[in-house]
C-alpha cells in the first residue's frame, strides 16, 4: 500500500525535477504566431497550477516556477474627462442630476476658473482645458458627455503584485511578462489645449506605466497584446493609418527580448535602495520627466523584436481595397531604433496574414534601416491552426485570386530585399 504522504517524503531536488515535467511553455510563446487575440495568455491546461493547490510544500516549490511568466492586464475601466469652461457650463445646467463626485469636481473647477485672469471669460478661452479628471462609477453625466477618453494605466492591484513579488523574493524569477490592454486608445483631445495638453498627459501616463513596470521587473521577454491604437500609444508611435476600421484588427502583438544576463535578487535590492536613497523614487509614484527609460523600446537593450499584425482578410471585401493603409506601428518602432547610435536588435520576426505587397515594401524598408539586423523570419500566410480560407463567413466577398496576387507580390519584395543586403542574412518563411 502506498501511503498518501509518500510524495512529501521525497527530497526537494527530486520533486523539482518532477515539477519541471509539468512546466509547459506559456501560450504567449506557443501561440505568438497565431491570429492575435486579447486571450493570448489563456491556457486550456494548467497542471502546475493545479498541483500547487494540493499542499503547502507543492505551493512553495511551484510558485517560483509559475511566476517565471507573469500577466499584467491594464486597467480598462477608468475614463478621463477634459474639463474646460464649456464643460462647466454644461454641468451647471444639470447640477441637480450630478453625483457627489461630479458635484465636487464642478465646485473645484469653477473656483479654479474664477481664479484665472480676467480674460478667462473670452470666447477663445472656452475650450482651454483646466484639468483632466477621473470618471468614477456612478458619474452618469460625465459618462454620457461624449468627451471622455481612456488612457492606458496600471491596474489598482499593481502595488499588491509588487509587494507579493518582493516579499517572496520572486522579482528576479520573472523571465517573461505579457501586458494586455483590451480597450483601443482613441483620444478625444482634438481642440485647443494651451493649458493642459492631452497628448502630453498621455505621454506622461505611459512613461509612468513603463517606469513602474521596469523598476519592479527585469524580464528577458516582454509581449504587449493590444489593439493597434493602444499599442501605438504604449510605444510612443502612431498607426499612420485612418483605415483601421477596414482591416478589423482588434489586436496586435509586439515581442521584445534581451539576451544580457539578468540581475540577481541581491542586485535588485541594492538598486531599489539606491533609487530610494539617491532619488527618493517610490515604486509606481511616477517617472522623472524626460527620462527615456520611461519609453518601452528604450527600457532595455532589446536584441529581438517580434510583431504579429494579424489578418488583413476583411479589407479585401471593401471597395478599392488596395488603397487602404495598414496600421504601421512596427514601421515606426524600427525607424526610431534605426536612428539610434547604439542599436542592439539582431533578429526580427514579422507575422502577417495576406498583407498588401505595398505594405510589405514599406515594412522591409524600415527593416533595412536597422544596421544590426542579421536574422529575419517572416510568415505571410495562415498557419495550420487557421482555417480562414475555408470559412465562407470570414472570406465574405474576398477573391482568392487577390489574396494570392498580393502574397506573390510580398515574396517578390522580400526577394528584392534579400538581394540588396550586402552582408547577407538568414530568412525563414
Amino acid at each position: 500500500m502506498v501511503r498518501k504522504d509518500t510524495m512529501n517524503t521525497l527530497p526537494t531536488e527530486l520533486l523539482l525535477h518532477i515539477l519541471s515535467h509539468l512546466d509547459v511553455p506559456p501560450p504567449s510563446v506557443t501561440r505568438f504566431s497565431h491570429e492575435p487575440s486579447i486571450l493570448l495568455t489563456k491556457a486550456k491546461s494548467t497542471p502546475l497550477k493545479s498541483l500547487r493547490l494540493t499542499s503547502h510544500r507543492f505551493h512553495a516549490l511551484a510558485t517560483p516556477i509559475l511566476f517565471r511568466y507573469c500577466v499584467l492586464s491594464l486597467d480598462h475601466a477608468p475614463l478621463l474627462l477634459p474639463v474646460d469652461a464649456r464643460t462647466l457650463d454644461a454641468m451647471q445646467a444639470a447640477l441637480e442630476t450630478l453625483s457627489p463626485h461630479e458635484l465636487g469636481i464642478y465646485t473645484r473647477m469653477r473656483a479654479k476658473l474664477d481664479a484665472t485672469q480676467p480674460g478667462a471669460y473670452r470666447e477663445d478661452f472656452d475650450t482651454v482645458m483646466l484639468e483632466f479628471v477621473d470618471v468614477k462609477p456612478g458619474d452618469k453625466w460625465m459618462e454620457q458627455s461624449g468627451r471622455t477618453s481612456w488612457v492606458p494605466r496600471l491596474p489598482p492591484h499593481f502595488r499588491e503584485m509588487a509587494t507579493f513579488l518582493g516579499e517572496h523574493n520572486l522579482r528576479h524569477k520573472v523571465n517573461g511578462l505579457v501586458v494586455v490592454a483590451q480597450r483601443d486608445y482613441e483620444p478625444d483631445f482634438g481642440y485647443s489645449t494651451t493649458t493642459v495638453d492631452g497628448p502630453m498627459y498621455t505621454y506622461h501616463a505611459v512613461q509612468d506605466l513603463w517606469n513602474s513596470v521596469f523598476t519592479l521587473l527585469d524580464p528577458e521577454r516582454v509581449v504587449v497584446a493590444a489593439p493597434p491604437g493602444t499599442l501605438a500609444t504604449l510605444t510612443e508611435t502612431s498607426t499612420l493609418s485612418s483605415d483601421g476600421w477596414a482591416f478589423e484588427m482588434l489586436c496586435h502583438y509586439l515581442e521584445l527580448r534581451q539576451d544580457r544576463p539578468r540581475r540577481s535578487e541581491r542586485e535588485w535590492k541594492a538598486e531599489e535602495l539606491g533609487f530610494q536613497g539617491s532619488k527618493g523614487y517610490v515604486l509606481g509614484a511616477g517617472p522623472v520627466i524626460g527620462d527615456r527609460r520611461g519609453l518601452l523600446i528604450y527600457a532595455r537593450p532589446w536584441t529581438h523584436i517580434g510583431y504579429n499584425e494579424g489578418n488583413s482578410l476583411p479589407v479585401y471585401s471593401t471597395y478599392e481595397y488596395h488603397l487602404k493603409q495598414t496600421p504601421k506601428v512596427l514601421y515606426l518602432v524600427l525607424a526610431r531604433l534605426g536612428k539610434e547610435a547604439r542599436c542592439y536588435v539582431r533578429s526580427l520576426t514579422f507575422v502577417a496574414v495576406f498583407p498588401f505587397s505595398s505594405h510589405m515594401r514599406t515594412m522591409l524598408r524600415s527593416m533595412g534601416k536597422v544596421p544590426t539586423l542579421k536574422n529575419l523570419r517572416v510568415q505571410l500566410a495562415p498557419g495550420k491552426e487557421n482555417n480562414v480560407l475555408t470559412d465562407k463567413v470570414r472570406m465574405r466577398k474576398a477573391q482568392r485570386g487577390d489574396l494570392w496576387m498580393e502574397l506573390d507580390g510580398c515574396y517578390s519584395k522580400l526577394a528584392e530585399f534579400l538581394w540588396s543586403l550586402e552582408d547577407g542574412g538568414h530568412v525563414q518563411s
